[in-house]
């Protein structure tokens, strides 16, 4: 039995995995979650008996559809969910991603402020849980780090991106007095600007910061750099592309290593492709027709064979001795059991870099730092989360301005000294000022009636 047609682009050897080991799983690209339950009951109840299962590459889409095959003790190896929701073990104990989580990017992001001195930044997202997630443990981070939240935007309507958007530039001074007599003020005037959206919502964001003047050299934006190209360019927002071009220039792109930087350290548990192999990754590198999500579904493949190759001799040697054949829904826990254990054991460099999993399921990755510059995203730097340091710098920041934004209004606190001169004149003049003008009003009275 093969894997189903994948609806998308993908390498020619792919379909050669799946054909030779004549196990797998089935795939879906539907855009509503009832269309994939839909499809996995057919899968589940069909003829054949699936062991591996790739979820929609939508989170929220992929979420139902997980949670649904636990119960047929299914593995689920996803090639580009990144939701942190996905590290829940009670509700996902089966799954693991190649993509790296939205969280494990959080540190790069950390890092990126204070490289810049940015104490103040303003968070804005689209309402997904993901993202949710993602923002709250941002948030924990920053507080760490004295980094000031100035403002959570939460968009849950599509019509209320206009109010989100003036909530980060408005400044509002309030006075007001406590039981101490003590004013406060509180704005917002937020410069530094996280956001973590689908792509059409970031691109109606960046419009009406466009509208509402949130760009340019006082302003830095940052979002997750899973959008690549022009993503910024497509004609479903008010604007035109040269006003896109932009709002958009300069921005960060944050996100895992997605394609691995050198192909000759490829090897599938010490098997190393061919020449010509390596030739044919180069090639899907540099081909605008083959994205990163390629490459991860690739390397989600070779997690598959790999576990499925290193479980056949467990197997053979339980007693009785089983086969991969002898899976089923009802009672596969014991065969699920051992492709657990021989995932988590993995350890492979693929075409998207180093492939381990935690004990959650989540890719343990390097995290790549991109920058519009003259309209296009450059990669800058490679950062390690792990050991919080930057791996390679490939380029360098470039600014609209000729330094970096800052992150505010700066108020300083500057000491003045009056010099000694000065000081000495003021003290020796301002008796004499003052006997001269009381002289001046004795003499007021005493002639007071004289005209």
């Amino acid at each position: 039995m093969d894997c189903e047609t994948m609806q998308c682009q993908q390498p020619i050897a792919l379909f050669q995995i799946s054909v030779q080991l004549g196990y797998f799983c089935f795939t879906y690209f539907k855009t509503e979650p009832s269309d994939g339950l839909w499809q996995l009951r057919d899968a589940l109840y069909g003829p054949d008996t699936f062991l591996f299962m790739t979820p929609n590459t939508y989170s929220s889409l992929a979420q139902p559809m997980c949670e649904t095959a636990n119960y047929y003790n299914l593995v689920q190896v996803a090639c580009c969910t990144e939701s942190p929701a996905f590290q829940n073990r009670e509700r996902y104990p089966q799954f693991y991603h190649i993509a790296s989580g939205i969280d494990t990017i959080n540190p790069t992001r950390v890092e990126l402020l204070k490289m810049f001195n940015w104490k103040r930044v303003a968070l804005i997202y689209e309402n997904e849980e993901f993202y949710d997630l993602n923002f709250k443990a941002l948030a924990a981070d920053l507080e760490i780090e004295n980094i000031e939240v100035v403002t959570v935007e939460n968009i849950a309507d599509i019509k209320l991106v206009k109010t989100h958007i003036s909530n980060l530039k408005v400044f509002r001074l309030v006075i007001c007095r406590n039981a101490n007599g003590v004013r406060a003020t509180e704005m917002h005037d937020a410069r530094i600007i996280i956001g973590n959206f689908y792509e059409h919502m970031n691109r109606v964001i960046l419009c009406e910061a466009y509208r509402q003047g949130l760009y340019g050299p006082k302003y830095q934006w940052m979002f997750t750099g899973w959008l690549q190209g022009q993503w910024w360019r497509q004609p479903d927002v008010n604007c035109t592309a040269e006003e896109m071009d932009a709002v958009t220039d300069g921005y960060f792109g944050i996100r895992g290593l997605a394609i691995a930087n050198d192909f000759n350290l490829v090897h599938f548990n010490g098997v190393k492709p061919s020449e010509a192999d390596i030739a044919d990754y180069n090639w899907m590198k540099e081909n605008p027709d083959f994205n990163e999500y390629v490459f991860q579904t690739y390397d989600a493949f070779m997690t598959m064979a790999l576990t499925l190759n290193a479980s056949i001799e467990r197997l053979n040697n339980m007693i009785p001795s089983k086969r991969l054949e002898d899976f089923t829904y009802d009672y596969g826990q014991d065969i699920l059991n051992i492709f657990q254990e021989e995932i988590q054991r993995l350890s492979f460099y693929g075409i998207t870099g180093p492939v381990t999993f935690s004990d959650a399921g989540g890719r343990v990755a390097d995290v790549v730092v991109e920058q519009v510059q003259d309209g296009h995203l450059r990669r800058v730097l490679v950062h390690n989360p792990r050991d919080n340091i930057i791996i390679e710098m490939e380029g360098e920041f470039l600014w609209q301005g000729d330094l970096p934004p800052v992150d505010g209004i700066i108020t300083k606190q500057v000491a003045t000294e009056v010099s000694p001169w000065l000081l000495y004149t003021v003290l020796i003049t301002s008796p004499v000022g003052i006997i001269l003008a009381i002289v001046l009003l004795c003499l007021h009275v005493v002639n007071r009636k004289r005209r």
